[in-house]
């Protein structure tokens, strides 16, 4: 499998059990510095961006990906939409984002 958000291509990241708790001000390349974090905000945009609709950008491999203040935004809109706690991007939060990739086909 593949990994690429801006395709959007997911590889295995909606079946990646240990995703990090992301919040505003975090970055990271894929392949570079703080790679995990990279991927998991990459998937996090991709998500957002292609499918629940959210505007944001989804830079090309390998980044950087950066959580700011344009993702933050988004981020709030999926929590309020789906019911969630606002805040960080953590367990409930990563759990929604892969279901409605599931639902939607998006990346997987």
């Amino acid at each position: 499998m593949t990994f690429n958000p801006a395709a959007p291509d997911f590889g295995l990241w909606p079946y990646n059990g240990s995703k990090p708790t992301l919040t505003q001000g975090m970055s990271g390349t894929v392949g570079g510095v703080n790679d995990g974090i990279g991927q998991a905000i990459g998937y996090l945009v991709g998500s957002l961006h292609f499918a629940s609709g959210q505007p944001v950008a989804v830079p090309a491999l390998p980044g950087p990906y950066y959580f700011g203040s344009t993702v933050a935004v988004a981020v709030r809109n999926f929590q309020l939409y789906w019911g969630l706690t606002l805040g960080p991007v953590d367990s409930a939060t990563w759990g929604v984002i892969d279901y409605v990739n599931f639902l939607t086909g998006t990346g997987v």
